[in-house]
């Protein structure tokens, strides 16, 4: 979709918010509560497809190695010297 004099806010919406608390949390959120109430019509059409890879199998839980402390001040130094681009495709991983 494109909107004529659409302009994007440079700066990446900072999410610190915890979708996913537990494994168990994660597989009842995912697997009972969303990907079970997807209608099968939309389903047909494509949409809906970002959980597909989703199983029972699939491991919730972030490896602590990978994690990072929030810093206030070293984020936004971050998201200034990284702004977003409009005509980028924004990934938001």
């Amino acid at each position: 979709m494109e909107f004529e004099g659409r302009q994007v806010y440079p700066i990446r919406f900072l999410l610190k918010h915890y979708p996913i608390r537990s494994q168990a949390h994660g597989q009842h959120k995912v697997l009972t509560e969303r990907k079970g109430r997807f209608d099968p019509e939309e389903r047909a059409r494509g949409w809906h497809v970002h959980y597909d890879h989703v199983d029972t199998q699939t491991s919730f839980i972030v490896d602590p190695t990978r994690l990072e402390r929030y810093d206030s001040i070293k984020t936004k130094q971050f998201l200034l010297k990284h702004p977003i681009q409009p005509d980028s495709n924004v990934s938001f991983d």
